[in-house]
């Protein structure tokens, strides 16, 4: 049978996001970054709870002697408690001067994150760790009537934002001298998504959240894949040969049942059908093997979604440089904008001043204002090992 740009037929179907080990997902009265902050907390702070988390999370723990795990431990623990009260003092002040705390917050993360996955081998407390940012940052002056350039410059990958990329993007660290643009960059942040619509600059726009719907009918099952139509697919070639995108017509009966999307939210995304079904054979999993099959056709493009239960997992889109492209998420992105703006507070206070009575103030003070919880939440998640989704009710 033809079916060209037409939904198979189903006979059940059902839907799961990308996970790692497990899934936990809460619902809270609380502010969502309380929450996470006792999540991370508990590790932090108990040591049976610690032990347990770093255990799970760097294989070498386990066959560590007593003090060396209670040195990984107690450092993890000082980075979390350094990160959670640059992050409280962050929140108390204005966007103009709070990137410089909440980086060094994210920073602390971020070494945490680090100790956990064992990229970080134990230390006597009075031997100096030695880590610098891994970024660096410069203001390029334009053109009269252009817009200055930020940029960021990739260094050394066994500092921070080297062993924060290696743990959460791409095993392979972005080489150094990489440049990066802090504007750019800005179109991985979902929480400033219509900001950046509304702004003129939606082709920037290069992380989207995806729906993932799984389909089966006798011992065949494939996959549903639904991305905001905006989204330039081109940017990842190797969707092309495992999917066809589908009309709009012969997926809308479909999307209103398994998503609740009616016509008019279903015509703002394109649906993509897996070309062909896997066989099933019992016990497979489809849902595993789904996944497998998609990630390895778009390798380190495909990230979990924890801002809720919408949608299911993320396309990361590679970031291009004069020389190539390279592997980017919102955490890695956001984290490196944070940067940017730390070092203005730091260095050109005046230069945050100038942002500030620009027509990037809006911008600008959307992220500041944004970015924490999400950096906050990927970067918990990621420490403790399994995805955590925390939803407000």
């Amino acid at each position: 049978m033809d079916i060209t740009n037409q939904l198979r037929l189903a006979q059940t179907f059902h839907i799961r996001g990308f996970v790692r080990q497990r899934l936990e997902g809460l619902q809270t009265r609380l502010a969502l970054d309380e929450e996470y902050w006792l999540a991370i907390r508990h590790p932090a702070e108990v040591y049976a709870a610690g032990a347990a988390l770093l255990t799970s999370t760097d294989p070498a723990f386990a066959g560590r002697l007593p003090p060396e795990r209670e040195l990984q431990w107690r450092e993890f623990r000082a980075y979390v408690r350094q990160a959670e009260s640059f992050y409280r003092s962050a929140a108390a002040l204005p966007w103009k001067s709070s990137p410089l705390n909440y980086y060094y917050s994210f920073m602390n993360l971020a070494k945490a994150l680090a100790v956990a996955r064992g990229m970080l081998a134990p230390v006597a407390a009075h031997i100096t760790r030695a880590l610098q940012h891994g970024l660096s940052a410069r203001i390029v002056p334009g053109a009269p009537g252009a817009p200055d350039t930020w940029r960021l410059t990739v260094r050394d990958a066994n500092h921070i934002f080297g062993l924060l990329y290696q743990a959460t993007v791409a095993p392979v660290a972005m080489p150094a001298t990489t440049e990066l643009d802090a504007r750019d960059l800005l179109g991985y942040v979902t929480a400033i998504d219509w900001q950046l619509r509304q702004a003129g600059r939606a082709a920037t726009i290069s992380w989207h959240p995806c729906y993932w719907v799984i389909l089966e009918a006798g011992n065949s099952a494939w996959d549903l894949v639904g991305v905001h139509r905006g989204a330039n697919l081109n940017r990842l070639p190797g969707l092309d040969p495992l999917y066809q995108e589908l009309t709009h017509d012969s997926v809308k009966q479909l999307v209103r049942e398994t998503l609740g999307l009616q016509s008019i939210q279903a015509r703002s995304i394109r649906f993509l059908q897996r070309t062909t079904p896997i066989v099933l054979a019992p016990p497979d999993r489809s849902v595993q093997r789904l996944e497998d099959t998609l990630v390895a056709a778009v390798p380190n493009c495909v990230f979990e979604y924890l801002d809720g239960t919408t949608f299911h997992f993320c396309f990361g889109m590679p970031y291009a440089t004069g020389t190539g492209s390279h592997p980017m998420s919102e955490l890695a992105a956001a984290y490196a904008v944070m940067y940017f703006l730390s070092s203005l507070v730091r260095y050109h206070p005046d230069y945050m001043d100038r942002i500030a009575e620009s027509t990037d103030a809006w911008l600008i003070e959307s992220f500041v204002k944004s970015a924490p919880l999400l950096l906050l939440r990927q970067m918990v998640a990621a420490s403790l090992g399994y995805t955590l989704i925390i939803e407000n009710v």
